[in-house]
């Protein structure tokens, strides 16, 4: 999985690699989705943003992601606030990459608004109070 992208760099594997995609192995996945740069160029959207959602879910270090922040979208905004909130609706700890997966200048004022409310309650961990701090609602 690790050498995928030199072995395709055409992306003809594609199918292969979001069937590899589905294990439940961390380390099998992690060859697939960390320090490469595979999945960025020929994953489309929906898949990359389910890749995201797996490795925050798998406490891995999305900032090993190549290519995440040039694949930051609104869509992928909705999904990482989805899972904020499914993570402190069942009180667990928000998984400490969720901030990297949030175009904070791409958030709607609804979920600016949401964002600050969880911040005012301390809800939100301390780290993101920076994130929100150089934005404002759109």
């Amino acid at each position: 999985m690790k050498a995928l992208d030199w072995l395709d760099s055409r992306g003809l594997c594609v199918q292969l690699a979001l069937q590899a995609g589905r294990t439940s192995n961390s380390q099998v996945f992690a060859a697939l989705a960390l320090d490469t740069p595979y999945p960025s160029r020929h994953y489309p959207e929906r898949a990359f943003h389910q890749l995201v959602l797996k490795a925050l879910g798998m406490g891995l270090d999305v900032r090993r992601l190549i290519g995440l922040t040039q694949r930051l979208s609104v869509t992928l905004n909705q999904l990482a606030l989805d899972l904020l909130d499914e993570q402190l609706a069942a009180e667990r700890t928000v998984s400490a990459g969720l901030p990297l997966a949030i175009a904070f200048n791409l958030l709607s004022p609804a979920q600016h608004q949401r964002l600050a409310g969880l911040n005012q309650q301390q809800r939100l961990p301390p780290e993101w109070r920076d994130h929100l701090a150089g934005t404002s609602p759109n």
